[in-house]
């Protein structure tokens, strides 16, 4: 019998693409990897904390990387989202076990 895998809802997707770039998995692949997502839904997201100035998109050859052409890091404000997300987070899974 199979268990149908639960959905991820946008706000979870978030929180691990911060988590993972946060953990230091700058690039596409490794993001993607990580995360467990298809490349079209993470682009779209990137774009998005990119827009909100939540990550930043760093030139590779400032890291001597030639296997790719960007990494991705948290702004400060990216670094602030993300605490706050994982503190919510913490405290909701708190309350769950306090009431199961």
């Amino acid at each position: 019998m199979k268990v149908a895998s639960k959905r991820r809802s946008k706000l979870d997707l978030y929180f691990e693409i911060l988590q993972s770039i946060n953990e230091g998995n700058n690039k596409v692949t490794y993001i993607m990897k990580e995360v467990n997502i298809a490349w079209t839904p993470l682009k779209d997201i990137l774009y998005s904390l990119q827009q909100h100035n939540i990550i930043e998109v760093v030139d590779a050859v400032q890291f001597k990387d030639k296997r790719t052409s960007v990494h991705y890091n948290l702004t400060t404000k990216g670094l602030n989202v993300y605490k706050y997300l994982r503190n919510t987070k913490n405290n909701i899974n708190e309350i769950l076990s306090m009431l199961s």
